[in-house]
């Protein structure tokens, strides 16, 4: 081999690789616009249903409200029952007997799915992942207080 083709081949292989890096290059670019448009499509996915889960929440909530509302009117009329004079049973077991505790329900597939998929972090802003869980944890303490 001559020392002009020697250098020619050199020159050549060099090419090729300089081909083969900037394909690669492409190729992992292709790939994280890819994963990037992949996570940003779910991340308005998992908002969307985070938005419906509140409004079920507080249709819950308000149901909750209304249950707690109608029983602490019942407790009053009982308790000025007893105040007026002497306790009639019946009259008495007409206001107690509809008196009942309702469990609080909590409403949050999505968000138990973003704890444990780790999916949490598909919320870019910070701000709203944070006002995420702590809306949950406050509908946790709430959930607690109701039930005791």
């Amino acid at each position: 081999m001559s020392e002009n083709k020697t250098g020619r081949y050199f020159k050549y292989a060099i090419g090729e690789i300089i081909l083969v890096v900037i394909g690669i290059l492409i190729a992992l670019q292709i790939n994280t616009w890819n994963t990037n448009n992949i996570d940003s499509r779910k991340e308005k996915e998992y908002l969307n249903n985070l938005i419906e889960d509140i409004r079920t929440q507080q249709l819950i909530v308000n149901d909750q409200i209304v249950h707690e509302s109608k029983m602490k009117l019942k407790c009053e009329k009982a308790l000025n029952h007893l105040i007026k004079g002497p306790p009639n049973a019946d009259s008495l077991n007409i206001y107690l007997t509809d008196i009942t505790r309702k469990t609080f329900v909590i409403n949050d597939p999505t968000f138990q799915d973003l704890k444990s998929s780790g999916n949490i972090l598909l919320i870019k802003n910070n701000e709203l992942r944070k006002k995420i869980i702590t809306f949950y944890q406050k509908l946790d303490y709430s959930a607690l207080v109701v039930q005791t």
